[in-house]
């Protein structure tokens, strides 16, 4: 038994090396390009899509930071999706002229429907895409246009806000890993997901794609599964710019961030398949790091500590920089107890990979 917990243990360490070098390495050492060698900030027009529903507490604020965009070739597509409080009312009353509000009267499974009728309705080629409940700095737009050089599809960081509580410090981290995985797997030729808090395509993406078709029957994929189906080596481009920084607040208890993580991961499962093997082989093997270890305590054995603190610290080497990029400092010096931490959600979240369906918004 101790020879099969130390290569569980020895074999999970090894790819959760392989990963932390070939793909998160490369974000590492990632520099972020000056103005003068992105291309022109003008893209020939932006549509900028946030869909809102019963989002009466965040509207004003919403409708500020979107309007204070100093992109100015930028169209503000407002879908109301059947909200039952002020969203509505609120929307007409601060809407500014350069904004157009299309209400979505028909029940629909999640948002795509929404979303699909602001893209139709959209006069621009490009989409910008975000969330009612974000915040955009002023030159959010602007950035991300000036990616779009040679490239259909922009994958930009959507942050949390810091939290004092246990479940919300988490979440920040959640977020900044998954973010550490699609933006060093796009950096290696293997974009998968994007999320739609901010996300930027040309409308090709989304008519080639047609649309959301593929998964109607799913609440979540609106953006993710979008970007795993169109996004190349070739087409797709990162933007970690703090200028296109988009802070959201997150989850404060468990309960609403386990409910939100579910539906999240529904839409998992329709990935490609090599996609599913590498995200599938990471979470896995982080499972079995930490859970040999936990056994491995109460054997006789101990040399096995010395390559976990190795394995600590070289990850707290990688993850410096990285943070340091994504504004995330606050993070870095905790990541061990964040890495295991995540070991444990990733135990929790196993039987919620196998629902199909969740239809509510968040």
């Amino acid at each position: 038994m101790p020879q099969l917990l130390l290569f569980i243990f020895l074999f999970s360490l090894s790819i959760k090396l392989c990963f932390a070098l070939y793909y998160y390495l490369r974000l590492a050492l990632y520099r972020v390009p000056s103005y003068k060698d992105r291309g022109k900030t003008d893209s020939g027009g932006i549509s900028l899509i946030v869909c809102y529903h019963n989002e009466e507490s965040n509207v004003i604020a919403s409708l500020k930071s979107l309007t204070n965009q100093s992109y100015k070739n930028l169209e503000l597509v407002l879908v109301d999706d059947m909200s039952t409080d002020n969203t509505k009312d609120l929307l007409r009353e601060h809407r500014s002229t350069q904004s157009v509000l299309i209400e979505n009267d028909t029940a629909h499974n999640g948002k795509k429907q929404a979303l699909t009728k602001g893209i139709i309705s959209a006069t621009k080629d490009w989409l910008l895409l975000t969330d009612a409940d974000c915040l955009a700095p002023n030159e959010w737009a602007t950035t991300m246009a000036s990616y779009t050089t040679d490239h259909d599809i922009v994958l930009g960081y959507a942050p949390l806000h810091k939290s004092k509580t246990i479940v919300g410090k988490f979440a920040r981290f959640e977020t900044y890993y998954t973010a550490l995985q699609y933006l060093s797997f796009s950096l290696a030729g293997q974009p998968y997901m994007g999320v739609g808090r901010n996300l930027m395509y040309h409308r090709s993406i989304f008519e080639k794609s047609d649309g959301f078709t593929s998964h109607t029957d799913i609440a979540s994929g609106d953006d993710d599964l979008l970007v795993n189906y169109a996004a190349n080596a070739s087409n797709t481009t990162i933007c970690i710019d703090p200028n296109a920084f988009v802070y959201s607040p997150g989850k404060e208890t468990f309960t609403s961030f386990i409910r939100q993580k579910t539906r999240h991961v529904s839409s998992s499962h329709r990935y490609r398949w090599i996609d599913k093997v590498l995200l599938g082989l990471s979470s896995i093997t982080h499972i079995g790091l930490y859970i040999s270890a936990i056994i491995l305590l109460f054997s006789q054995h101990s040399y096995w500590v010395i390559a976990l603190m190795i394995y600590w610290l070289l990850m707290i080497i990688i993850q410096y920089p990285i943070c340091k990029k994504l504004h995330s400092m606050d993070l870095w010096l905790l990541y061990p107890v964040y890495d295991f931490a995540l070991a444990l959600y990733y135990v929790i979240m196993i039987p919620f990979t196998f629902i199909k369906k969740q239809n509510s918004w968040s």
